[in-house]
């Protein structure tokens, strides 16, 4: 999985120097160089303007964020959660994928946007294996 230092990284290449990177981020090249060191974490604003700068996306970043930053005792959750969205995204590129005969971005767009969510509360709300099959005593 890739890290938010590994982004900054990727900026910092993309731009030429922290210092520009900085600018476009309308930050300071203080803060990028501390998460470059891993002395900090970006705030959200900063991490939605880098996703638009690398043509990443926004939400995944976000969450890789959130993840990384979380104390250890909720990490888990965190990452919990980054699987269920990257479960989500690999059923939406696989119904775009198949989806030929629909010519309209609109329409592909809006059954991807329902087969997203679908995805995302099935994963996230149906029942573990153990609930399903509960032992017999």
């Amino acid at each position: 999985m890739e890290t938010i230092r590994g982004y900054f990284q990727k900026a910092i290449e993309k731009a030429g120097s922290g210092n520009k990177l900085a600018a476009a981020l309308k930050t300071t090249g203080g803060n990028i160089t501390r998460v470059v060191m891993g002395a900090g974490f970006p705030g959200d604003e900063t991490i939605l303007r880098l996703a638009a700068y690398l043509g990443e996306d926004p939400q995944k970043m976000l969450l890789l964020n959130q993840v990384e930053r979380s104390p250890e005792r909720v990490r888990g959750q965190w990452e919990s959660i980054a699987r269920k969205f990257a479960g989500a995204a690999v059923v939406a590129f696989v119904v775009s994928t198949a989806l030929p005969c629909l010519t309209g971005a609109a329409e592909r767009m809006y059954i991807m946007s329902n087969v997203i969510f679908a995805s995302i509360f099935l994963l996230t709300f149906s029942p573990r294996p153990a609930d399903r099959f509960p032992a017999s005593a």
